[in-house]
């Protein structure tokens, strides 16, 4: 499993009393502004993406079809879309 991390260089304009207030966090959290950035837009619900989404929005570019959805009922929507068998009955 790779475990490597790449972390980029980014450059951002904001309001200086916020920047203030970030950093004022930071370090009562005794983390580095960027540290503290970063577990704030993963709390916000940031997710990497991992292989097997990245394949699918590659295949889904393609043009390629993953699976039909039965809309009769929520369901068979549910069924469709989570593979619960019980549900289509």
């Amino acid at each position: 499993m790779n475990t490597t991390l790449t972390k980029s260089a980014a450059s951002i304009r904001i309001n200086s009393g916020v920047l203030k207030q970030l950093k004022e966090e930071a370090k009562k959290e005794d983390k580095s502004l960027s540290s503290y950035l970063e577990a704030l837009l993963y709390e916000m619900g940031y997710r990497p993406y991992n292989e097997e989404t990245v394949q699918a929005c590659r295949e889904a570019r393609e043009g390629k079809i993953a699976g039909v959805v039965d809309t009769t009922s929520r369901e068979t929507i549910e069924a469709s879309l989570f593979g619960d068998e019980e549900a289509e009955d």
